[in-house]
């Protein structure tokens, strides 16, 4: 086992410590844009502004990965686990293409038996569906209770009050 090094003595710093299988260097490796460390099965490279990871099955950011400023998809995204959403203002926003945006609450990843939709009512309002008992993919939704952007609710059905009491209270006469 030997090592190589290049030295320089005008600053006195080893740039390169080729040691075994093992390189260190002592500053910045530059590689033009576009140009990228490749290994079989996946690559990391700068392109412009954009770093670009490449793997045949897996990305994986290790334990209290932090990642700043915005998270953009151009495809599906599957989060396993639970998550946090934390700021001010929208917390969490959903937005669709084309369509209402949806929030849809499933049942495990191996049953994915669909079981509530709560749908944005385009102009205000939401509107809750309860499934007929599909899956995700094929959910069969049925609308339960509608409210509107001026406050007014629907029920699909009856409303059923036990023990307790209901108050209906009309507003005064103009």
């Amino acid at each position: 086992k030997g090592s190589f090094s290049i030295y320089n003595q005008t600053d006195s710093v080893m740039p390169l410590l080729l040691s075994g299988a093992n390189a260190t260097f002592a500053g910045t490796i530059n590689l033009s844009s576009n140009k990228g460390v490749v290994w079989p099965g996946g690559s990391i490279r700068a392109e412009g502004n954009t770093l670009k990871l490449v793997a045949t099955t897996l990305i994986d950011l290790q334990q209290n990965t932090q990642v700043q400023g915005t998270l953009t998809t151009t495809g599906n995204a599957t989060f396993a686990g639970t998550g946090t959403f934390e700021g001010g203002g929208n917390t969490l926003t959903l937005k669709k293409g084309t369509g209402t945006p949806a929030l849809a609450f499933a049942g495990t990843a191996t049953d994915p038996q669909a079981s509530a939709l709560i749908e944005g009512i385009a102009g205000g309002g939401l509107k809750i569906y309860t499934s007929n008992g599909g899956t995700i993919g094929t959910p069969g939704w049925s609308p339960k209770l509608t409210i509107a952007a001026g406050g007014n609710a629907t029920f699909a059905g009856d409303v059923n009050i036990t023990n307790s009491k209901l108050q209906i209270t009309a507003a005064a006469p103009e």
